[in-house]
């Protein structure tokens, strides 16, 4: 779809003149002009055309048209009406001056295409009736919509035979015409190829029995006696002749078992294939009455089926199959035998139909932001279903009045599917309500991915919200200066930054809440694909995960791709595509409080603080330690109070562990003592000296005591080094800060 500039001056789309009135329409066109795209406009009236031009001008949904109706002389005396379907339409054109000789306005369509009717009423009875053609603006008209309309319309009908195969194989036949030719022709079209392909099999293996064929012949070229040959000849003596006092036969019955494959199945399927070649025939000829130019595709697909069958019941053992008694088969063939119970199945669905029913079905060219919406998330299913496995799907649903299609506007459903490479389940939602502390969410599509991370399922959101809108980035606009091509506009990228703020998750257990919108996309109707990949809200996606994706009949690859990538990437992938807080690398988290790997020490003496520093280490008992519960990483040292004074006293030096060792007391020659007790000798990379120490108030360290870095790093007095999680650090800060501002 090549979106034209529509900068150019208004001009006369349509112009006509009778006896009576004189009407202009002007406005704006080639919007989305196509050489195979033809206008159409037609008009009906009784009375004389004086001058009548429809120009080469096209009309387009959601553009102002100027509607222009003067009444000549002739005219003054009647009176004159507007109408039209659209009560906006019809109330925004109004008479105009003393007169009222003139009716003038601006007539908008809206999101209406096809055709739209506006009639002229004179003295309250219809004068002209102008039909126009309404064009789509964003997408071609003759391509993208008919696509539209093929894809819902045979997704909707896969899900629905997907739904009910089981169901149909266990039903007797009803004999009640299905609601028309077309839906028949539709489910026929949907079945053939794999009815066909059952039938093949019935070929190879067709159901036989054994018959039992009796013929009199002469005695002599009978083979085998047996006692049904005998019963018959007690019965008939008069063939028996004497010979040297025994009793020979003259002829006798001969009674042989053979195969055949005349049997009441095979006599059914015969009639079954009859009667599709008839449904076949009638449906060429009804086509063939609608006095339109025909489509030979379809005609010769149609010919071809006929043919097909034909050659089936002519060239097979079907041929020498007796016509079927019209009776309900009851054997079990239809029921477990291999092609024989899929044929029937699909005889079935033939014959009852599917009488589909929902609100989609409902749903005109007229609604075509709507149609685009539902068009979305049955896309993104069928995309979905060409790669992986459909578990469950709540589109259809069947009650007493029939098979029903759930798909509505402000109703949830949601189809769920497994990536059998991994294991892990994702779900389409449409229109599902997500939970929000503010306002209620209900974005058109979620794709909600459950990933592993640390033995942990982590459900991941991303939403796709249809919106049939583009800025078409016309010269001379603030778009076409900042971002060169359509593309999505900016109040719509804009929502998408909204529902990734406002749609949170709410942990039960500890009641924290977090996002869980991992990102956020425009879907929007344009096909130039290539181009947009230049375009700064396609280049966002991949900078904050926001932005707008083209998604139309003709410009699938880039939201495959997309999908694609999204099912299959690592848990960590999709946890870096989140945008932290600023400031979230300082946050404390729960692990920098439980993770305890510093050490803190004491000293015997004031000497000792000399030696561990200028020789890098520092020793304690093995007692005193437990190497196996807590992982040291760090040393720091407490210079207590009683050996260092006041002023000194405190955690002042720091070091990293490079080295741990377990030695004899005697092995430690810095310091020298006869001992064989087990002691620990950390080796320190280097020992640091803090800038500020921390102080020892209330508190002081005897032996060994354990911290975090977290800890260590951020705290000013050696009692918070015990501070056990987030919780008690939250408070400990925000007294800090209640002291200081009181």
């Amino acid at each position: 779809m090549d979106l034209q500039p529509s900068g150019n001056k208004k001009r006369e789309l349509l112009k006509l003149e009778t006896k009576k009135i004189y009407i202009t329409i002007s406005g704006k066109d080639n919007l989305n002009f196509s050489e195979e795209q033809i206008g159409f406009t037609h008009v009906i009236l009784n009375d004389e055309i004086i001058n009548k031009d429809t120009g080469s001008g096209y009309f387009y949904e959601n553009q102002n048209y100027e509607f222009y109706l003067e009444i000549i002389d002739d005219a003054s005396n009647h009176k004159i009406e507007i109408n039209h379907q659209n009560p906006n339409i019809r109330n925004s054109i109004t008479a105009k001056g003393k007169s009222k000789r003139v009716f003038t306005g601006n007539i908008n369509f809206g999101n209406e295409i096809g055709y739209s009717d506006i009639i002229i009423l004179m003295d309250g009875r219809e004068y002209i009736n102008i039909t126009l053609e309404v064009f789509p603006s964003k997408m071609d008209y003759k391509k993208d919509y008919k696509e539209i309309m093929t894809d819902i319309n045979e997704e909707i009908y896969n899900l629905a035979f997907d739904f009910l195969k089981k169901t149909y194989l266990n039903r007797q036949i009803d004999h009640r015409m299905v609601n028309s030719l077309t839906e028949y022709y539709s489910i026929l079209n949907y079945v053939y190829r794999k009815m066909m392909d059952s039938i093949k099999v019935i070929i190879q293996y067709p159901h036989h029995t054994l018959e039992k064929q009796s013929n009199i012949k002469p005695y002599h070229k009978i083979k085998k006696v047996n006692n049904e040959m005998i019963k018959w000849l007690g019965k008939r003596p008069f063939n028996l002749i004497e010979t040297n006092g025994e009793y020979l036969p003259i002829k006798a019955m001969e009674v042989k078992k053979i195969n055949t494959f005349d049997t009441n199945e095979n006599r059914f399927l015969k009639y079954m294939l009859k009667s599709i070649i008839i449904k076949l025939k009638e449906i060429k000829k009804r086509y063939k009455e609608l006095m339109r130019k025909e489509d030979e595709m379809f005609l010769s697909k149609v010919d071809s089926m006929i043919n097909e069958l034909n050659g089936v019941l002519n060239n097979s053992f079907l041929k020498n199959v007796s016509e079927f008694k019209y009776m309900t088969p009851s054997s079990l063939v239809f029921r477990m035998a291999s092609g024989y119970k899929e044929v029937y199945g699909y005889y079935l669905m033939l014959k009852k139909g599917l009488s589909l029913k929902g609100d989609i079905f409902r749903i005109s060219m007229k609604d075509l932001s709507l149609l685009y919406e539902y068009w979305c998330f049955i896309k993104i299913n069928s995309l979905f279903k060409k790669k992986y496995k459909l578990i469950k799907s709540d589109i259809i649903k069947v009650n007493r009045e029939g098979v029903f299609v759930t798909l509505k506007k402000g109703h949830t459903a949601e189809v769920k599917y497994q990536n059998l490479n991994d294991g892990e389940i994702f779900t389409v939602s449409y229109n599902s309500k997500e939970n929000s502390k503010t306002v209620g969410q209900k974005p058109d599509n979620v794709l909600s991915i459950t990933k592993k991370t640390n033995g942990e399922e982590i459900v991941y959101k991303y939403i796709f919200d249809a919106k049939y809108k583009i800025d078409q980035a016309i010269e001379g606009t603030s778009y076409k200066n900042q971002y060169k091509t359509p593309g999505p506009t900016e109040v719509d990228i804009n929502t998408m930054h909204r529902y990734r703020d406002a749609i949170v998750f709410e942990n039960k257990e500890n009641k924290y809440i977090n996002k869980n919108v991992f990102g956020a996309y425009v879907l929007f109707p344009y096909n130039n694909e290539e181009e947009y990949k230049n375009h700064r809200f396609y280049k966002t996606i991949e900078e904050v995960n926001i932005g707008g994706i083209p998604f139309l009949p003709s410009s699938t690859n880039l939201m495959e791709e997309f999908l694609k990538e999204l099912i299959e990437e690592t848990s960590l992938s999709a946890y870096e595509r989140t945008i932290e807080q600023i400031g979230g690398d300082l946050y404390p988290r729960e692990e920098d409080f439980t993770r305890r790997n510093v050490l803190i020490g004491t000293l015997k003496n004031v000497e000792q603080l000399k030696i561990n520093v200028d020789n890098n280490f520092y020793h304690t008992n093995l007692k005193n330690v437990n190497l196996v519960k807590n992982a040291v990483e760090y040393i720091a040292i407490s210079q207590s109070k009683k050996l260092f004074g006041e002023e000194v006293s405190g955690i002042s030096y720091v070091g990293k562990v490079s080295e741990i060792k377990i030695v004899k007391r005697s092995e430690i020659v810095e310091i020298p003592k006869k001992n064989d007790e087990l002691y620990v000798r950390f080796e320190v990379e280097k020992w640091e000296k803090r800038d500020k120490k921390i102080r020892i108030e209330d508190f002081n360290v005897r032996k060994i005591m354990y911290t975090s870095k977290f800890l260590l790093d951020n705290v000013e007095r050696v009692a918070e080094l015990r501070i056990r999680d987030l919780g008690e650090y939250r408070e400990l800060v925000e007294l800090k800060r209640k002291m200081v501002t009181y």
